[in-house]
């Protein structure tokens, strides 16, 4: 009984094994099916895009010789980068293999043009090399001749051409600065004192050229040592720290200085504890004349802090984090400095053009409505204290703009009745 009991079980056992296998083979045996599947997909995927690029490009007029030493140069060439160690691939660069000129020939180009566009277009125009420039709201890269023409004939006016780098003497030379001209315009000389604007000038005053880039902004690196919390640093030290702040950052407001204080000394958020510490500081340096303090009328709450007679920077923000990019923490004197540098390069210029010439020079690509109606506030205040005039749609500096962080400048509007009202601290 015992030995008919054991041959059964292990008759069981082996009946089991072999479900289970035939199983496995099953299972193996699907997954195989399903990959073949993929792997046929992806290769007429392809084979469909290399023969839309062939079109595309034109390689389909080629002569068949030709075209297949190039495709075999090509392969040559993958496989030798596929080959090659870190450090060659290093040097080789990030050059994409249909860039087949020398890169002393390429030519930088932009296609203004979504990311999300065509299939067949963004397929092109990775082929020719382009990668997607957020920043700008295009694609840009640098293309040979021959590529340029055939996007030129796909994109049409959408394809420009970047302005070529400046000639450099050595590796070790620095580039060349580069004056501040943004939104310059283009057009003919002035008519004649009592002569109607011609319309060939009137449209001329629209085209622009490309904005040239400023000095970007300059984020505070505080050199205080953060050993304890920066609760328990003493009014006096407080206030030599945000002075430190402001002279990098000025004319920065009390948001953006109390974050630099947060970040510096790594804490969660900033709180009600620090902010008003930070208030309170400030107006130990204001007592002291270390910092001078602006109010802004349509913005009551917020205050603009700047080190006393000190040059009102013009810096482009477009590199900054989103926090501090925000229209709220443009400060309006640098929004007239650069108003009156755009007047005094360019001339008078039309109401909307400068306006979106301001926020394009400060690190704006586009202009939302709140910071359209700030940058046309500040005109409108500067037409009141008649620094500039309006005439028909054109705005003309009429008198001096302040650039300077001075209590005589105009734009100073005390919000603290204690601190407009208090004595000077001696000299």
């Amino acid at each position: 009984m015992d030995g008919d009991a054991n041959l059964r079980s292990a008759l069981q056992h082996a009946s089991r094994r072999q479900r289970a296998a035939a199983t496995s083979r099953a299972r193996l045996a699907a997954q195989s099916s399903r990959t073949a599947a993929a792997e046929t997909a992806a290769a007429a995927s392809a084979r469909d895009l290399i023969l839309a690029a062939c079109e595309t490009f034109g390689l389909d007029r080629l002569p068949p010789a030709v075209l297949v030493e190039r495709l075999a140069a090509l392969a040559h060439h993958q496989n030798g980068s596929d080959a090659a160690g870190p450090s060659d691939r290093v040097r080789e660069g990030s050059r994409h293999p249909m860039q087949s000129d020398p890169p002393d020939r390429s030519i930088a180009v932009f296609v203004k043009i979504s990311r999300h566009a065509a299939s067949a277009r963004c397929a092109l125009l990775h082929a020719a090399g382009l990668q997607w420039n957020g920043r700008r709201g295009g694609w840009s890269g640098r293309v040979a001749p021959d590529a340029q023409e055939r996007l030129r004939a796909e994109f049409g006016d959408r394809l420009s051409v970047d302005a070529p780098d400046p000639p450099r003497t050595s590796p070790a030379d620095p580039p060349t600065p580069v004056p501040l001209v943004a939104g310059q315009v283009d057009r003919e000389p002035e008519p004649p004192a009592g002569d109607p604007l011609p319309g060939k000038l009137r449209k001329a005053r629209g085209r622009r050229l490309p904005a040239l880039s400023v000095e970007p902004y300059a984020s505070a690196r505080l050199q205080t040592p953060t050993e304890g919390p920066v609760h328990r640093l003493s009014m006096a030290e407080l206030a030599e720290v945000i002075v430190e702040i402001v002279a990098a950052e000025g004319p920065v407001d009390l948001d953006l200085v109390a974050a630099c204080i947060k970040n510096h000394w790594r804490m969660a958020n900033v709180d009600k504890r620090l902010r008003e510490a930070v208030r309170a500081a400030v107006d130990l340096a204001a007592r002291s004349r270390l910092v001078l303090i602006d109010g802004w009328p349509p913005e009551p709450e917020r205050v603009w802090y700047h080190v006393r007679d000190a040059e009102i920077p013009i810096r482009d923000r477009g590199a900054l984090p989103v926090e501090q990019r925000r229209w709220q923490h443009l400060p309006p004197p640098e929004i007239a400095a650069t108003i009156a540098r755009h007047l005094t390069i360019n001339g008078p210029t039309p109401r909307g053009v400068l306006i979106a010439d301001v926020a394009r020079i400060v690190g704006y690509a586009s202009t939302s409505r709140a910071m359209t109606s700030k940058i046309d506030a500040v005109i409108t205040r500067l037409v009141e204290r008649e620094c500039v005039r309006i005439e028909g749609r054109a705005v003309v500096s009429a008198g001096e703009i302040p650039t300077r962080a001075t209590s005589a400048a105009g734009w100073r509007h005390a919000v603290d009745p204690g601190l407009a009202t208090a004595p000077p601290a001696p000299e």
